[in-house]
C-alpha cells in the first residue's frame, strides 16, 4: 500500500487521495469572505420570518403544489428584485439539505447578534 494516498471508506488504496504537501497553501486568500446565511423550511417558518423580517430574505424557492400560499412572497421579492423560483422536489431538497422542507425554503441573512452588558456590582 502507497503511504501518499488516503485509504479510500472501503479500505483500499484505490480511488483514495494524496495528501496535500507541506508546503501547499490550502487557504482561501484572495477570495471574497463568505456571508453566512441560513435556510429556513417550511411554509409556517418562512411565513414567520417574511413577517417578522422580510429584508433578511435573500432568495425563495418553493414547489408548485404551494404556489398560491407563497403569492405574496414571491411579489414582495419581485418588488426588491431578488430571486425566488419554483422548483422541483429533488432540487428543492438539495437546497434544503433535507426532504423535511414542507415545499417552501428561504435562503436568509442570520439575525444580528445582540451584545449584552450585565452590571458587575451592586
Amino acid at each position: 500500500m502507497s503511504t501518499d494516498r488516503y485509504l479510500s471508506p472501503r479500505g483500499s488504496s484505490q480511488g483514495g487521495f494524496k495528501k496535500p504537501s507541506a508546503n501547499q497553501n490550502l487557504s482561501l486568500e484572495g477570495r471574497p469572505p463568505r456571508s453566512p446565511e441560513i435556510k429556513v423550511a417550511g411554509l409556517s417558518a418562512v411565513s414567520a420570518l417574511f413577517k417578522a423580517a422580510p429584508d433578511r430574505v435573500l432568495r425563495l424557492f418553493y414547489d408548485d403544489k404551494h404556489r398560491v400560499e407563497v403569492g405574496d412572497f414571491c411579489a414582495l421579492m419581485a418588488r426588491t428584485r431578488k430571486p425566488y423560483r419554483k422548483v422541483e422536489g429533488e432540487e428543492l431538497a438539495r437546497i434544503a439539505g433535507t426532504v423535511l422542507h414542507g415545499g417552501v425554503v428561504a435562503i436568509a441573512e442570520p439575525k444580528a447578534e445582540t451584545h449584552l452588558t450585565l452590571p458587575l456590582g451592586r
